[in-house]
């Protein structure tokens, strides 16, 4: 029994070392220059997550004023506010590295989320707001990158909070007509409110206004024999006509706004479209 056990650990790590081999084996070797590192595909990841989110965080998180480029506007550039924030607020010959012991990170939370403590509300996007430049970027065939920052013990304030945590419940519900998803052939409808991505077979319409009418009027989908439509979030299908123009008539779900399954912006499945 001893000898099969040690027979089989042996036989793993040939397979892993001959894996392993076999993966710098296919590694493509690349030189110095642009040509070169601009020929590197991007990894399967990034065109698929579609959201991502960057952290500011650093030594400028100390004096939280101004911004990341702290010390070239108060050392490169002599700006005199800069000049004065410091006279005003710390001794003289206090340097950039002096930050260093204060920031601390003893609050810093691996599972949560550059701090500017003069920041108002309006320094920041709205919720809505940000949901519709995501959604306008990844229907363009981009992906959103939300920078935020924390304070230099390593809290979110809680105005980022609101917005992260808006954005990943909305994601919840609206998340199949980002992640992985490919730009339609038609990015954005004509009445400048709809935004399209696809992902196989399915085309998702993303509208940022809901119409008044409760009907939404879609002038770039083909319906087919096989059109089937819905809004995620909810189960049932959506009954749907065309104009006499053939325009693309959806008639969405009578219900009060705290009941919808997502705010700021809704999501249309369609399949048998072209």
């Amino acid at each position: 029994m001893k000898s099969w056990a040690v027979e089989t650990q042996i036989l793993l790590q040939l397979l892993v070392l001959g894996a392993a081999k076999s993966a710098l084996g296919a590694q493509r070797l690349y030189t110095p220059d642009w040509p070169s590192l601009d020929s590197r595909p991007l990894p399967d990841w990034f065109d698929e997550a579609k959201f991502g989110v960057f952290v500011h965080w650093g030594v400028f998180s100390v004096p939280a004023w101004g911004s990341e480029w702290f010390w070239w506007h108060w050392k490169g550039e002599g700006s005199l506010p800069y000049q004065l924030f410091m006279r005003e607020n710390y001794p003289p010959g206090f340097s950039y590295a002096d930050f260093g012991p204060q920031f601390t990170a003893r609050f810093f939370d691996k599972w949560s989320w550059g701090y500017r403590r003069t920041m108002s509300i309006s320094d920041t996007a709205s919720e809505s707001e940000i949901i519709a430049e995501l959604v306008q970027t990844v229907s363009l065939g981009g992906n959103y990158l939300l920078n935020i920052g924390p304070t230099k013990d390593g809290l979110i304030v809680p105005i980022f909070q609101e917005r992260l945590l808006a954005v990943g419940k909305w994601l919840r519900v609206n998340g199949e007509a980002i992640y992985s998803s490919k730009p339609w052939r038609v990015q954005l409808e004509k009445n400048e409110s709809v935004w399209y991505t696809s992902e196989g077979a399915a085309v998702y319409a993303i509208f940022l206004k809901w119409p008044e009418n409760g009907v939404l009027s879609l002038k770039s989908p083909q319906t087919t024999s096989s059109t089937q439509i819905t809004m995620l979030g909810i189960q049932e299908d959506l009954e749907w006509s065309k104009s006499p123009h053939e325009d693309l008539l959806i008639h969405l779900p009578q219900l009060p706004p705290s009941a919808l399954p997502s705010e700021f912006a809704w999501t249309i499945k369609m399949t048998g479209v072209e």
